[in-house]
């Protein structure tokens, strides 16, 4: 990916980051989770160490937040934290 990447979506926990990223790739979004390495390696996922980012293409991220939201408002029980609602600029380098 070569473009700049937004954060989308915070979650709590690397289990329901990747069930949400499964649902933005199967729309054709592609996904990129930001997590600290320590939290999986230790088990820990309370605070900062559980935070799992979900980035996507900054052209794809208005999309991307209409669908979690359009996700959340038909499945209400969906555990769905917060969205950012601020684009933050990623640049891999």
């Amino acid at each position: 990916m070569r473009d700049d990447l937004s954060v989308v979506h915070v979650e709590q926990g690397l289990t329901r980051a990747h069930i949400i990223k499964g649902y933005l790739e199967e729309h054709g979004i592609p996904v990129v989770l930001q997590y600290e390495s320590a939290g999986p390696a230790i088990g820990i996922t309370l605070d900062g160490l559980g935070e799992v980012r979900l980035l996507v293409p900054t052209r794809l991220a208005k999309w991307a937040r209409r669908l979690l939201l359009q996700q959340r408002r038909r499945l209400p029980h969906w555990r769905y934290r917060r969205t950012v609602r601020k684009t933050w600029t990623h640049r891999p380098g």
